[in-house]
């Protein structure tokens, strides 16, 4: 059996939904369920809305402390304890859905994920394993992960959990989620995803078209998301980061896409909850 996961809370909402309508296009035959993670700020409106586009979504509503403020991040290493399945499938919800990525079912070991390095690589639809040496040698972007059943076991997530536990009890923190799964994998037998099933949007500072290019999914990494608007607070997209408007444009066309579809606006209630704010501040 194989499960899908990501994590959400109502200010990533338009990000979920615009993913899940793109991803559906792409996968019309894919029936494996899908869990989403998320704690108490993910409101039952937002979950609905959720199911109207992926009616097979599952919620788990996560109360340990360690997943909450400012260590909610550690939520990506939730997949790690779903022991019941052949495979798990994480994928962030910032992301755009161009293509199917079926090729990640062809994965053969514990972990596989794309690497968060600045290059285009691998750029075919393979799937390379690493050598032992060159293991230590790989950093990988979490945002596409893979995880086989031989890493699906309470050893593993313990691991991954002692990790957190020391991280959050440490003065200076220094690992991230990411962190933690590239260092406790770090001589583990892995596999390199094509960049094209998490390409982030950095691999772009040059445009070209993604679709022609063979990506399947764009992964918009960083503090500028397609969806935040002027005045909620979060990094505009402006200066430096205007060379991302055309990626950023996609995303806008598939929420038209989406409206047309759904009927609403994947972006309303996070635009009525900032102009609100905005007024109530002035």
């Amino acid at each position: 059996m194989i499960l899908l996961t990501s994590v959400c809370n109502d200010r990533y909402l338009p990000g979920l939904l615009v993913f899940l309508h793109s991803f559906k296009k792409n996968h019309p035959t894919w029936t494996h369920p899908f869990k989403v993670y998320h704690r108490d700020d993910l409101s039952e409106q937002s979950m609905q809305q959720l199911k109207i586009v992926y009616p097979n979504l599952i919620f788990e509503f996560i109360t340990d402390p360690k997943f909450y403020g400012k260590d909610a991040h550690y939520m990506c290493l939730l997949p790690f304890k779903e022991y019941d399945y052949d495979q798990v499938i994480f994928l962030d919800c910032d992301m755009l859905c161009l293509g199917p990525i079926d090729d990640i079912l062809n994965v053969k070991t514990g972990f596989a994920a794309c690497l968060d390095y600045e290059i285009k690589y691998p750029k075919k639809n393979i799937i390379h394993t690493l050598p032992y040496l060159l293991r230590p040698l790989s950093y990988f972007n979490t945002g596409v992960f893979s995880i086989k059943k031989t890493l699906l076991n309470p050893q593993t997530y313990q691991q991954l959990i002692q990790k957190i536990d020391l991280n959050i009890e440490a003065k200076r923190k220094k690992l991230w989620d990411q962190d933690i799964i590239n260092e406790c994998f770090r001589f583990e037998k892995k596999s390199i995803l094509p960049y094209t099933l998490n390409a982030r949007k950095n691999l772009f500072k040059t445009f070209f078209n993604p679709e022609k290019n063979g990506v399947k999914i764009i992964h918009y990494t960083g503090g500028a998301k397609p969806w935040y608007v002027p005045g909620c607070g979060f990094l505009p997209l402006e200066g430096k980061y205007e060379r991302y408007r055309p990626l950023h444009e996609l995303w806008q066309q598939e929420r038209q896409s989406f409206k047309d579809q759904y009927g609403f606006d994947p972006m309303k209630d996070f635009i009525n909850y900032y102009q609100a704010t905005n007024v109530e501040n002035i």
